[in-house]
């Protein structure tokens, strides 16, 4: 094999340790110095620009070639050329056809066009995602392989799609490609709204898993959210909170809204921890213990107002005493536990009423 070091219009060839400088006018040697266009080197080997050669499209800037003449199909050529003192480039060739940059070097940072792998599994660059994305990858221990869009290997990769995405994909081993394949991925979108995550098109829901090592058995989820897509046979779009394991509790930073718009109430300045626009329902609600049930109207101390004393004031005011008006109830609405407390004081005294009248019956009945 002869290796072939181009500069535009002169030559060096080196073979078997001889070196030639017949018919070439910008060859020169110093002591061990060599110089090609230049006749007074300061290192071992020092290339000045010549005039460019003549249908390529390259400037008056060095330029240094490698090719072989020993192989049998293809001609691959290899050109480090300086860009006038400010950078170096390498460029690919394929039987000289127009040079392909790969490879910049300046005195600020290093450019690499195309992809930058690192041993077998450490992977940077243009890529396609294995459901078909165009963009850019970092990848730790996979590596795509075959068919663009397979990647093989133990590790995770995180994509910068072109249409704006960003996906992280884990893959524990073998091949992953195509869009049902891609099991183990969280693809992110970020924009003026805030940050999109979306679940695969082929599963039925995406999981927000929090992990405690500390867990026995093999699941060690110990609580996880999820959101159920549209595609789900029984429950499509809801959004779940549950502990996997059936160990834990859910809690949640007061207050809480479920549901109506902002302006319908604020939340904070309420003094509640949960607001539920557009009713609840349940098949169980119960009340904590409430420090002023009404079982004091059985007291014999209990002034109960005569139903004189009542049609006097519902006469006046339009409803019972001790009830709230139907003002103050739409303007403050109720409290559950307080409104049945009333409405069991109003039955209580109205069945103390309801004995006395029978009492006076009896007396009335028997005095006949």
């Amino acid at each position: 094999m002869k290796l072939s070091l181009f500069l535009k219009s002169s030559c060096l060839f080196v073979a078997c340790g001889f070196v030639s400088s017949t018919g070439f006018s910008q060859l020169y040697q110093v002591g061990n110095k060599v110089g090609i266009g230049i006749s007074t080197p300061s290192g071992n080997l020092e290339i000045r620009e010549s005039a460019g050669i003549a249908g390529t499209g390259l400037g008056n800037v060095p330029q240094l070639r490698f090719s072989t003449n020993t192989q049998t199909a293809d001609l691959y050529q290899w050109d480090m050329q300086q860009d006038f003192g400010s950078q170096l480039h390498f460029y690919y060739n394929k039987n000289g056809g127009t040079p392909i940059k790969r490879f910049t070097l300046t005195k600020d940072y290093v450019q690499v066009m195309g992809k930058l792998l690192v041993n077998d599994f450490g992977h940077f660059g243009e890529v396609m995602t294995p459901n078909g994305a165009t963009g850019y990858v970092l990848s730790l221990g996979l590596k795509e392989f075959g068919v663009s869009g397979a990647w093989n290997g133990s590790g995770a990769a995180l994509f910068a799609t072109n249409s704006g995405e960003f996906l992280v994909m884990t893959n524990p081993s073998g091949t992953v490609s195509g869009t049902t394949n891609m099991l183990n991925q969280v693809r992110f979108t970020a924009n003026a709204n805030g940050i999109t995550v979306r679940k695969d098109p082929s599963k039925t829901f995406v999981d927000l898993a929090f992990i405690d090592p500390a867990q026995s058995g093999s699941d060690k989820r110990a609580f996880t959210i999820r959101a159920v897509g549209a595609n789900h046979p029984t429950s499509a779009n809801i959004l779940e909170f549950w502990d996997p394991n059936n160990n834990g509790q859910t809690f949640f930073t007061m207050p809480v809204r479920i549901g109506g718009p902002a302006s319908d109430i604020s939340v904070t300045a309420s003094g509640y921890d949960l607001y539920v626009a557009g009713g609840v329902r349940a098949t169980t609600v119960k009340v904590d213990a409430y420090s002023n049930w009404p079982d004091y109207v059985f007291e014999k101390s209990y002034e109960l107002m005569s139903l004189t004393e009542t049609e006097e004031y519902m006469d006046a005011n339009s409803h019972l005493p001790g009830v709230p008006s139907a003002a103050e109830v739409t303007k403050d609405g109720i409290e559950l536990a307080e409104m049945n407390a009333i409405l069991l004081q109003k039955m209580e005294e109205l069945t103390l009423h309801l004995i006395e009248m029978q009492k006076q019956v009896n007396q009335l009945q028997n005095d006949q």
